[in-house]
């Protein structure tokens, strides 16, 4: 089992005599929820939060270039600063990739309801995302290209959870979940994670709502 690391955001005043420090509870419930979940290993820190699932390398080295590719060649769009692309699948005009590629995460199971338009944006190293477009429910986002550390936040619990988002993975939320967690990730241009570090280059994140 990888380690799960947690991002405590403030200290606790040690506990009265026979109680657990609130810091210490947590981390007893967190390791409980580690061992016992469904009676088998968390594989990914997404298992901490509610309504989120990963897919690590849900797509092979090969099928990201070829996507890329054709992504590529396809007219870009600039907002808010970014290359970006939108494509509705409803319209019948969607790159046959496009569409092969919702189809796939619709028979995943992962979303409640298959995707209606896929987003693309393009974030170069030090590029930030503010979490806006996760903000909602019923979503899946695919990173081409490149690995980031997202960060999911608890404002409510004070904590954070980094969650490695490798190239080809896939990371959904399903619909009605209700989570409280903002999930962003910050501007870096070199990640660290479990004691690794991930230099970033270009990224192509792909939104399936």
């Amino acid at each position: 089992m990888r380690p799960i690391v947690l991002c405590f955001w403030e200290r606790y005043a040690p506990a009265s005599p026979g109680r657990i420090a609130p810091i210490a509870h947590r981390r007893l419930c967190i390791i409980e929820h580690m061992f016992y979940m469904g009676g088998r290993e968390v594989t990914s820190n997404a298992a901490l939060v509610p309504g989120l699932t990963y897919r690590e390398h849900w797509l092979s080295a090969d099928e990201q270039a070829a996507l890329i590719a054709e992504l590529d060649a396809l007219p870009w769009r600039r907002a808010a600063g970014r290359r970006t692309q939108v494509h509705t699948l409803r319209r019948g005009n969607c790159p046959a990739s496009v569409v092969a590629l919702a189809t796939r995460v619709a028979e995943s199971g992962m979303l409640a309801t298959s995707p209606a338009k896929i987003e693309v944006v393009e974030y170069q190293p030090g590029d930030a995302e503010d979490g806006s477009a996760t903000a909602a429910e019923g979503w899946a986002t695919i990173s081409l290209g490149s690995p980031c550390v997202m960060m999911c936040e608890h404002p409510g619990r004070r904590l954070a959870v980094p969650l490695l988002l490798s190239p080809g993975g896939l990371l959904a939320h399903r619909r009605g979940a209700g989570s409280p967690w903002q999930l962003s990730i910050p501007g870096r241009k070199i990640d660290q994670f479990e004691g690794r570090r991930f230099p970033r280059s270009r990224r192509l994140a792909l939104r399936l709502v």
